[in-house]
This record gives structure tokens, sequence and C-alpha cells, in this order.
């Protein structure tokens, strides 16, 4: 996880996703502020991810908020649990009227959306400093060096909370990337954009190669 600039609002989200999630929140009578559950509630009004997934990915380049690598956009990947979910900051359970707004949205991976269900945890639109480092060839994550004791408290809890050290597909996947820059089969530009915590670590660590 590393700080994320929120993206302007897409000009169609208005009418295809908070027009009609607002109209079915005041039906429902849900008051502003109040939480909505269970999920089964929200059967057939899932308006963020029938219209706004596709505009999460487009907004974000494919990448997920919290493991900072490529998710791919397909029907497939979302069946087989590795494809793009709407991350909703503030969960639907907490505050119902936040569900249909942009800026409570991210992009996240499904598994890592699952992982954070409803806990509490800083967004990454508000981080403004890097809480994890990366050890490479590994694709280990551990706490950064250097930080407050605030800083690295809330390391822990994203730690915690996102499971980092219980999926050792991410690490796998983390180190694949790197091994793909290492051998030359990716280039720097193409690691940027596909998995950009693993190229921020190659550069803060001064492993980058001489492409020319």
């Amino acid at each position: 996880m590393i700080p994320l600039t929120l993206q302007p609002e897409p000009a169609t989200f208005n009418q295809a996703v908070r027009v009609p999630g607002q109209a079915f929140l005041q039906a429902t009578g849900v008051n502003v502020g109040d939480g909505l559950s269970p999920r089964s509630r929200w059967s057939g009004r899932d308006y963020w991810r029938r219209h706004g997934l596709g505009m999460l990915h487009t907004a974000y380049d494919d990448i997920c908020c919290y493991l900072c690598m490529y998710i791919e956009n397909s029907a497939v990947a979302r069946r087989n649990f590795t494809g793009g979910s709407v991350e909703h900051l503030v969960p639907v359970g907490q505050d119902a009227w936040k569900a249909y707004e942009w800026n409570n949205y991210a992009l996240a991976g499904q598994l890592v959306n699952r992982d954070r269900g409803n806990n509490s945890l800083i967004s990454p639109f508000v981080l403004d400093f890097y809480p994890f480092e990366l050890d490479l060839p590994s694709g280990v994550v551990f706490t950064a060096q250097g930080l407050t004791l605030a800083q690295r408290a809330i390391a822990i809890e994203i730690n915690d909370v996102l499971k980092f050290d219980d999926r050792p597909q991410h690490e796998r996947d983390r180190a694949s990337y790197y091994e793909q820059f290492d051998t030359g089969v990716l280039t720097g530009a193409q690691l940027a954009r596909f998995a950009p915590f693993v190229w921020y670590e190659i550069q803060r660590q001064g492993l980058v190669i001489n492409e020319n």
C-alpha cells in the first residue's frame, strides 16, 4: 500500500451510479449516515459493481490500491477471484449513503478486499508516507525503516488488516515481477505500469538496470 491520488469522478458516474443508488436508499428509508446490512439487502442495487467497477479500472490503470499490482478486468478473472472489485473505503454497513460516492471508492483485488472486510483502515488517499519496504528478490513486504511511532502503528495496522504476511501468492507475484525485470523480460516502464511499488523499491534500492 502506497499513497494514492484520488482521480476525478467520471462524467457518467452520477447518472449511472449515484442517482439510482440514492433513489434506492430514499425508497428504503435509510437515513444519511446510517449503515445498511446484511449485503442481501443490496441485491440488484450494486450499481457500483455494474457500472462503477469499469470506471475504476480505467481511472486507476488496473492497479490494486492495496497490493499496487495489476489486476485483470474480466469476468473470467472475477470468477476465479483474481480480478478487481470496488473497495468501499467506508463500508456500506457503516454508512450506506457512501455506497454510491466516487470519492469513497478504490480499486482493489477481490481477495485483499475480502481480507479488509469491515475493518477500519487508513485510506490510501489520506496516506502521506510509504509504510512498507520490499525485500528483493523474495517479494516479502516489511515495515519501512525510519518511520515515526505514529507511522509505524499505521503500517502495523495495515499489515494486520490486509494480511500481507498470510498471502504467499502476493509475495510470489512481486518476486515474479522483479525477476521479469531483472532478466529483461519487462522494461522499467512496463514494470512501473504493472507493479508500481516493486518499481519504486527497485529505484529506492538502486537496482535499476541500464536498458540502453
